[in-house]
């Protein structure tokens, strides 16, 4: 019998993720679907990914990747690239995982995807727009 693939049923993207120590429910904090910068290209670091999975039936080998214009404009490419493996206990419960963005020179503005790759399939994918601030923004809201 083939094992079952995972089914993604969330993906979010945030600046971090805080468990509460006493209830170990997660908070995310800074949600986002854009980020702004002054100037590029730039680099995104220190930011957080947050994924639920369902439905796998074994360790699952997944992929979570960056995509986005290249410097020159051209069709999308791979700007990052992390291996993921979560280990699924039963069939019936949610994994939660908390996973660091990859950090990630960004060389323009434009539409960026980060995509969960399961057994070469994309199973979930996330628009993150990049847009040039239209003004010098405070260090704290930079990226």
């Amino acid at each position: 019998m083939r094992p079952i693939g995972p089914r993604c049923v969330a993906l979010v993207t945030c600046d971090g993720i805080v468990i509460d120590p006493s209830t170990g429910k997660p908070s995310l904090v800074g949600v986002f679907h854009h980020l702004s910068a002054s100037r590029f290209p730039v680099i995104i670091a220190g930011r957080s990914i947050w994924i639920e999975l369902a439905g796998g039936s074994s360790p699952a080998a997944l992929r979570l990747r960056f995509t986005g214009p290249s410097a020159q404009g051209r069709a999308s490419s791979c700007l990052a690239e992390r291996p993921l493996r979560v280990a699924f206990s039963d069939p019936g419960p949610i994994e939660a995982v908390h996973v660091p963005f990859p950090t990630v020179l960004v060389p323009v503005a434009g539409e960026y995807t980060v995509e969960l790759i399961a057994d070469g399939v994309a199973i979930m994918s996330r628009p993150v727009s990049v847009i040039q601030a239209p003004r010098k923004l405070p260090p704290w809201h930079e990226s």
